[in-house]
């Protein structure tokens, strides 16, 4: 989109993951939104921001011998914010973020390339 100052990226994922006919079923949903701004050419720095909500659901059942147990987990919502940045340098590419999200962690990459 040519009039933002910022590149935009939208991103959805839906997956679901059954094991046997009733033993085992997870659902995961995640929406993003991401903007970034390069600065530079041959060389440059890309900082990028993203803002998300990522949703899982499970439930299980099985059968203990004498009775069946049902167990269903709560569905659980968390706000996910993606901090980061790319260096484009050259044939090589660094970039690494930090994702706060029900887990928090940390990213870091390289890639070669012409």
């Amino acid at each position: 989109l040519p009039a933002l100052p910022v590149d935009v990226a939208v991103g959805a994922m839906y997956q679901n993951f059954k094991l046997g006919d009733k033993l085992l079923d997870a659902k995961a949903i995640a929406f993003n939104v991401m903007g970034s701004r390069r600065y530079g050419h041959a060389v440059s720095i890309e900082p990028y921001l993203g803002l998300g909500l990522d949703s899982f659901q499970m439930d299980v059942e099985y059968d203990s011998g004498s009775e069946p147990v049902q167990i269903s987990f709560d569905r659980e919502n968390d706000f996910h914010v993606t901090i980061g940045t790319s260096i484009n340098l050259p044939g090589v590419k660094l970039n690494g973020e930090f994702n706060k999200a029900a887990v928090t962690g940390f990213a870091g990459g390289i890639s070669f390339g012409m």
